[in-house]
């Protein structure tokens, strides 16, 4: 890989936080007037010195990681979904269970394999994990923090399933607050699935309503967004109350 950079002095580089002087070899090209090849196979330019700037194979070597690191964080997001920017953490790291639930609410990532006393326990023990960590890192759990991060960081590899879990607190395991945010987090899926901006305000420019404000096509969505839930969701009275809900403002016959 070369750089091309008339007049340009080594020493003034850098990259990535590290001297070009001591990662590139730096080959000049002829004099003003000349016309020469460079050792780096490259011709000068003519009317002008040039200097050529060859990558060495440590600094070829960095910038192969930084441009991997690059493409897997882009390739991370996009596996994400759209609406991961919605759910955002602490440490930036995708909320994608709670993102996919959006576009599929009967999607299943943690509770895959589980049901009944062991969904509930291993919900618990992803929480505690999370809290630990955080705790660790020499910042505790924020209920308070900018933008409900600390809630996304808790609850972020939990599928809506686990979620019903935490909010329907199966097997007595989990606390008021942590049944609110759960709650909460659900709320905000089924909100974003009918075209309703329900997130950060920072993000909220971002958002675009599929429905263009289509009132009867949002009811639609809704219905099949809750109609695609957990088995153990369908059987909740909350579930019950919001289906006959939106049934009975996609159908004027059901408010008679």
């Amino acid at each position: 890989m070369s750089i091309t950079t008339p007049n340009a002095q080594a020493s003034g580089f850098s990259l990535a936080g590290f001297s070009l002087k001591a990662a590139l070899t730096v080959l000049r090209g002829a004099d003003k007037g000349s016309s020469t090849t460079t050792p780096a196979g490259q011709p000068a330019a003519a009317g002008g010195s040039a200097v050529f700037v060859t990558l060495s194979v440590e600094a070829q070597a960095f910038m192969a990681t930084t441009t991997a690191s690059k493409a897997g964080k882009t390739a991370t997001s996009a596996a994400a979904g759209p609406y991961a920017a919605y759910f955002p953490t602490r440490d930036g790291k995708p909320a994608t269970a709670l993102a996919k639930a959006v576009s599929d609410p009967g999607a299943v990532s943690s509770s895959a394999g589980l049901s009944g006393p062991a969904l509930a326990k291993d919900a618990r023990a992803r929480m505690d994990a999370q809290y630990e960590a955080m705790k660790s890192s020499g910042k505790p759990f924020d209920f308070d923090s900018f933008e409900g991060r600390d809630w996304y960081s808790l609850m972020g590899d939990l599928d809506r399933r686990t979620l019903e879990a935490v909010r329907s607190n199966a097997g007595g395991q989990f606390s008021k607050q942590e049944q609110d945010i759960a709650q909460s987090i659900m709320a905000q899926q089924e909100g974003l699935a009918m075209g309703l901006y329900n997130g950060p305000i920072s993000q909220e420019a971002s958002f675009t309503d599929p429905f263009r404000g289509d009132e009867a096509a949002r009811r639609k969505a809704n219905l099949a967004f809750l109609d695609a839930v957990s088995t153990e969701e369908k059987s909740s009275t909350e579930w019950a109350t919001r289906r006959a809900a939106a049934q009975a403002f996609d159908d004027p016959l059901a408010r008679d």
